[in-house]
């Protein structure tokens, strides 16, 4: 049986508690100035719920990067990942608890 785009999304859908987890347990720090930078962020995430497919040229395509990306925009959205301009870049960190309650105060 083929694992279609819809019935892929379906599934990776299933998993969104669980990612979202991982890139929240990912950005954790234990200090406020410090950020994580680089290239891919969120590749060692990706890879985890990556899927093999048959019926694919390479067996894999790009929706769970582009899904686990978009559950990071959101959380970058809400708050829950913070970012910063650091002399490496562009960093992010998950929000510490105060960080939140500020947050959501605010909204």
């Amino acid at each position: 049986m083929v694992l279609t785009d819809e019935s892929y999304m379906r599934c990776l859908e299933n998993q969104r508690g669980e990612i979202t987890k991982d890139i929240l347990e990912r950005f954790k720090t234990k200090r406020r100035n410090l950020y994580y930078t680089g290239f891919d962020l969120l590749g060692s995430i990706s890879k985890k719920y990556r899927v093999k497919r048959v019926g694919m040229k390479n067996q894999y395509s790009d929706l769970e990067a582009q899904f686990v990306s978009d559950i990071f925009m959101g959380l970058l959205e809400s708050g829950l990942i913070v970012s910063a301009k650091t002399k490496h870049g562009d960093g992010y960190r998950a929000a510490k608890k105060d960080e939140i309650t500020k947050i959501e105060i605010s909204a």
